[in-house]
């Protein structure tokens, strides 16, 4: 339900699937994207160029783009281990 309410709310389709997330960058480019909840893993691929998902492809293509990404970090480990991935996203 809440997929349907945030394409209500914005008026575009969710992007599921690396296929629908390939179009983004130079075709497609987005104002912004906010990434959230970000966990430790998937902010640790992003810092590390690691795209396997739509939404990191998604990231990467905007970023490459130089538009902005906002994360919504949400890990269990209070950053500690992932302090490092944080700082290279900065």
């Amino acid at each position: 339900e809440w997929v349907r309410r945030i394409e209500e709310l914005t008026g575009f389709e969710v992007i599921d699937s690396i296929p629908k997330a390939e179009p983004l960058g130079p075709k497609t480019p987005l104002d912004c994207m906010v990434v959230a909840p970000l966990t430790g893993n998937s902010m640790s691929k992003l810092a590390n160029a690691q795209t396997d998902s739509p939404v990191l492809m998604a990231a990467k293509a905007t970023m490459r783009n130089s538009r902005p990404v906002v994360l919504g970090i949400s890990t269990n480990d209070a950053l500690g281990l992932n302090g490092v991935n944080l700082m290279r996203l900065m």
